[in-house]
């Protein structure tokens, strides 16, 4: 699934690659995707990453989340990469990336150095584009159907 700006300026990818683990353990691990993170920007840093950073239930919510204008913002278990609605300023989307998922350029250190360090993209978008992002999320979801009993893990939180 790729977010790309109005303007053509920023592209976001968020894909399903896999599950974390390839045979299930019927553990909370089992509903963990790796997913890529991809960023390009037309005047800045095009970086990419592929981590265990969402389940199953999280994907489904940022489908959810990319149709629905009136909801703020979509959290995640693991905060690699977290999405909002501006409060301010109508069509625009917030999409901040933080740990692995920072910007090569603000990897200095060792990782326990990049604890606390979020990098914040802005950008216009307009409802179609997002919900033509949420089907093709939805399509590449479908591809990963959660392997345990509904419950167990924390079930992400939609805020209107």
């Amino acid at each position: 699934m790729k977010l790309r700006s109005d303007d053509g300026t920023t592209t976001v990818e968020i894909t399903p690659v896999g599950y974390e683990l390839a045979v299930p353990d019927r553990h909370d691990d089992d509903e963990w995707l790796r997913v890529r993170i991809g960023v390009e920007q037309v005047a800045g840093e095009f970086w990419t990453v592929t981590h265990p950073c969402l389940t199953v239930s999280e994907l489904i919510a940022l489908t959810h989340w990319l149709r629905s204008p009136h909801t703020r913002s979509v959290e995640f278990v693991e905060p690699l990469v977290a999405l909002r609605r501006a409060p301010d300023a109508d069509g625009v989307v917030e999409v901040a990336f933080s740990h692995e998922a920072l910007p090569p350029s603000l990897q200095v250190g060792e990782p326990r150095d990049w604890l606390g360090g979020v990098h914040v993209l802005q950008f216009r978008i307009s409802q179609d584009v997002l919900t033509v992002a949420a089907d093709a999320l939805a399509a590449e979801a479908a591809e990963f159907p959660a392997r345990q009993r509904s419950g167990s893990l924390r079930r992400p939180r939609l805020r209107a």
